[in-house]
């Protein structure tokens, strides 16, 4: 969902209960929950910007960018039931303000599992591996990624009456519709539906084992449609100022801001690269019925795709001079057990606990010396409340930490 080039032949990611179009591809959109005809995406696509482009910023929106003939289209299920490749470039109309960046957008999405509870299939992992060709400058600075979403939440009253919001702590920007058209009328329909997106992984914060399956911070902004509103005038304050500062505060609850017809733009932070580097930024995109559910999922796709990539880099041999893994319990959320998959490389004392937030041991999962290889370690919470846990795993002399989410 970030690329206009001819990609006909590539389908929309349909495994899942969320139906995402590529603008160019066999369809535009987002459709939920599949089959539904109720499409949540008007526009969007990738903005990166940097300070040799100043106000130019906008280096594309979906029709801003040409294909990339040295990356073939593909689609495979190498990581997730279906894989997306595509390659994107810089279109000519950025003329001088062209960064000279190539960028490989891999997207993700899972099936449903038969017998197991809704998650992540309600949801699509977008990464791009943005690489400095050094076309314009051997060195480009404070380089700005993130996500632009024309969202609307359509429902018989339209969709100039949505909120947007950030709820800062579980770092997800979302929208919502806000009901106000279906006060008091019996013949308007309106959906409780949310979309949400997150930042799961960044170059500044990587993929560190204690952040596996975490939803990480970032710098939030909405951009409304029809001012007056309490989101930034975009052409006055200039897309990479917007890129830059965000405006989280503002946006954090509820109901910070009033129905409006918004966008919703979630930036990474910042980070440079020299000629020929290479670094990766990963979004994740959420649908659920209400807040609790879409935040849920979201964690849900965030924790499966860190389980995956963990597991397709073992298979290339990643373990190399590693002492040990723990990849994020799955399936998180859950409602009955879950697993985490722990490798040693050398007999060492392992102790993985669970507590409850209040910082309550709950269940103790491993306590004792583990010999070299893979091991499954389970928590059954048939009998444990709904609600967050923490997991504790001391591995040797590290500590690792991870979060839990039990519903009923």
């Amino acid at each position: 969902f970030a690329t206009s080039i001819e990609i006909a032949t590539i389908p929309a990611h349909s495994v899942g209960n969320v139906v995402v179009g590529m603008p160019g591809g066999s369809l535009s959109g987002i459709e939920w929950p599949a089959g539904s005809n109720d499409n949540y995406l008007f526009g969007g696509g990738l903005w990166i910007g940097a300070k040799p482009a100043l106000q130019s910023a906008r280096v594309t929106e979906e029709w801003m960018w040409t294909g990339d003939e040295s990356v073939t289209p593909s689609v495979t299920s190498d990581v997730s039931d279906q894989d997306i490749t595509v390659g994107i470039k810089e279109a000519d109309f950025l003329g001088t303000d062209a960064l000279g960046l190539k960028v490989t957008q891999r997207s993700y999405q899972w099936a449903a599992v038969p017998g197991k509870q809704a998650g992540e299939e309600n949801a699509i992992v977008a990464a791009f591996d943005v690489t400095n060709t050094g076309a314009a400058a051997a060195a480009v600075e404070d380089i700005r990624v993130g996500l632009y979403l024309d969202a609307d939440v359509i429902n018989d009253g339209g969709f100039e009456d949505d909120i947007v919001a950030f709820d800062p702590e579980n770092n997800i920007l979302y929208m919502y519709d806000s009901g106000e058209a279906c006060a008091g009328n019996a013949e308007i329909s309106c959906t409780t539906g949310h979309i949400g997106v997150s930042l799961i992984n960044d170059p500044t914060a990587g993929k560190a084992a204690s952040s596996a399956g975490t939803l990480l911070p970032a710098t939030a902004t909405c951009v409304a449609a029809n001012p007056p509103a309490e989101c930034p005038d975009l052409s006055a304050i200039g897309p990479y100022n917007t890129m830059s500062t965000g405006i989280n505060g503002a946006l954090d609850g509820p109901a910070a801001v009033s129905p409006n017809d918004y966008r919703m733009l979630i930036v990474a932070p910042s980070f440079s690269l020299a000629t020929g580097e290479t670094k990766s930024v990963t979004f994740a995109l959420a649908m659920g019925d209400g807040l609790s559910d879409m935040i849920a999922n979201m964690q849900s796709v965030a924790a499966r795709f860190e389980t995956a990539i963990v597991s397709t880099e073992d298979a290339g041999g990643a373990r190399d001079n590693q002492a040990f893994q723990l990849t994020a319990n799955y399936p998180n959320p859950f409602s009955g057990t879950t697993h985490l998959e722990l490798w040693i490389a050398t007999p060492t004392h392992v102790r993985i606990s669970v507590h409850d937030l209040l910082g309550r041991e709950v269940a103790i999962l491993v306590d004792e010396t583990v010999p070299p290889g893979s091991r499954t370690v389970g928590w059954d919470a048939t009998h444990e409340p709904s609600g967050v846990y923490l997991y504790r795993a001391a591995i040797g002399e590290t500590e690792i930490h991870g979060r839990m989410v039990v519903v009923r």
